[in-house]
């Protein structure tokens, strides 16, 4: 019932501040979601299959007094995520380290949502709420906190900035180690591929091609890299490469055809916005291109390398503006409220039935649950309800 009532309220606060464009309280409204957003995934109780590891393995930290440099190397985890969970040891429990996460996450990507667009605030919210909450919250919790320093470092980057660049990106590093690939990677489309959109259509493209020709091509690829490489994360990645899981994947038509179909469906909305643009994004539209092309090529590329759809959550906030510009590249042209209403209606049945559909495939460790079991329904660390479906998923970790 609490995930329904947030749903609601963030669909009613769309409309009228959003479609509607009032004024009035907006930002105490604004607040009182992210405050909503911190509450819900801090109190909660053994929902989230990564929740579940990290606290079976919460009680094996030391405190901070007892916190030596030889536990860094005994963790498989980047140091911050380590000092984090011997602070919550030292002066509270492991529901400590579920606000931690929370608060850092939500707070930094509320002023990330403040800086790129006033206007659509909410929309950008709710399509967060949709696709992304559950899992950053209660799932990639380093790397939910690793995506907002990410963020920040790129409102840094926008300011020219540089100092605070390489900060938020060490923070980024320092509770998950892949954000400095994604940085890499994104200086690169920023400084090359952003300034010529042709260029950037055309490696969409071929990317595009080369999967479909030759499957395992990008996979082989970044095997073949990393296989000369002595590093920690070398047999990790070669053990994802050979995952059913994370590795190669036989995907439904249906999968496919997203697959291949979204980064077509974002070229489309980045070039019928372009207009709309500095009305209502307040970024060089340089970084915000090179966010959108590299999140198609992430999309693509999972085709061949599924884990590679965890870098894409680094720029899911972007894909979340394109959609919200693009919607209200089209109500805003209505006068009629109403109509502007029913317009917007109509648009929003698609994502929450992507977004549903999402939470109703099987889970990919126990065929016979459902993805939505890790979690709902909610459950409270103030009742403790333990639900004997996903204590089965939980069985198989």
């Amino acid at each position: 019932m609490v995930y329904i009532l947030l749903l609601l309220y963030l669909l009613y606060l769309t409309i009228k501040y959003d479609v509607l464009g009032g004024k009035q309280y907006k930002m105490t409204h604004f607040y009182i979601v992210l405050i909503g957003f911190i509450l819900i995934s801090g109190f909660r109780y053994r929902l989230g299959t990564d929740t579940y590891i990290y606290m079976s393995e919460f009680n094996y930290y030391p405190d901070l007094s007892h916190l030596k440099m030889s536990e860094f190397s005994n963790w498989r985890y980047p140091p911050l995520w380590i000092i984090l969970n011997s602070f919550a040891r030292t002066i509270g429990g492991f529901v400590l380290v579920q606000f931690l996460v929370s608060i850092i996450h939500i707070g930094l990507l509320g002023l990330v949502l403040k800086r790129l667009s006033s206007t659509l605030l909410f929309s950008t919210l709710l399509f967060y709420y949709l696709f992304d909450y559950t899992r950053f919250n209660m799932e990639v919790m380093r790397e939910a906190i690793s995506v907002s320093c990410f963020l920040m470092a790129l409102l840094a980057l926008d300011k020219g900035r540089i100092i605070s660049v390489f900060l938020y990106m060490v923070i980024a590093f320092l509770f998950h180690i892949y954000s400095f690939l994604v940085f890499l990677l994104f200086l690169f489309y920023f400084k090359v591929l952003a300034k010529k959109p042709v260029l950037s259509v055309v490696s969409v493209i071929c990317i595009a091609v080369i999967c479909i020709v030759e499957k395992n091509f990008f996979i082989d690829l970044i095997v073949s890299c990393v296989a000369g490489t002595d590093t920690i994360y070398t047999d990790r990645i070669i053990s994802y490469s050979q995952s059913p899981m994370y590795g190669e994947t036989d995907f439904s038509w249906i999968g496919i055809l997203i697959i291949f179909s979204l980064p077509v469906l974002y070229m489309i909305m980045l070039f019928l916005t372009k207009k709309y643009y500095h009305r209502y994004i307040n970024i060089n539209p340089q970084i915000f291109n090179a966010a959108i092309y590299l999140s198609i090529t992430f999309i693509l590329l999972k085709y061949s390398f599924i884990i590679i759809v965890r870098m894409c959550n680094y720029f899911d906030i972007f894909t979340f503006l394109l959609i919200g510009l693009f919607f209200k590249s089209i109500y805003v042209k209505i006068e009629n409220f109403k109509q502007r209403i029913l317009t917007f209606v109509f648009l929003i049945f698609i994502p929450i039935f992507c977004s549903y559909q999402k939470k109703m495939k099987k889970d990919d460790l126990v065929e016979s649950e459902k993805r939505y079991s890790r979690y709902y329904p909610y459950s409270s660390i103030f009742d403790k309800t333990m639900d004997s479906k996903r204590e089965h998923i939980f069985s198989y970790r």
